[in-house]
């Protein structure tokens, strides 16, 4: 099955003919991997620079950044309809509990 285009190698193709940089998001991972790492850093760079493309960067994946780390719970947990949120610690526990877990509330 062919893969659907344009490839990341005629993009970057592309970018050095039109003399402009290249920001490279990798979007489909969200960690650093050997992929990001070897694929993106090394072997794109090495492409990028042998067609003449100014500036090439690649985006850090998400990793375990804390904004992302939460909206991934909030997304897992929060839609649930059995739970709900502590308003101290943020966590999420479940509905019928009659105390916040977090003991460090005041």
């Amino acid at each position: 099955m062919k893969w659907i285009g344009p490839s990341t190698e005629e993009e970057i193709i592309q970018a050095g003919k039109d003399g402009v940089p290249l920001v490279v998001v990798p979007i489909a991972f969200v960690s650093e991997h050997s992929e990001t790492l070897v694929e993106l850093d090394v072997e794109y760079r090495h492409l990028a620079t042998e067609h003449g493309v100014p500036s090439y960067w690649r985006v850090p994946a998400l990793g375990c950044e804390p904004y992302y780390i939460q909206t991934l719970a909030d997304l897992c947990l929060g839609k649930s309809s059995n739970k709900k949120q502590c308003s101290y610690c943020k966590k999420y526990f479940p509905q019928d509990s009659d105390d916040e877990p977090c003991k460090l509330a005041a």
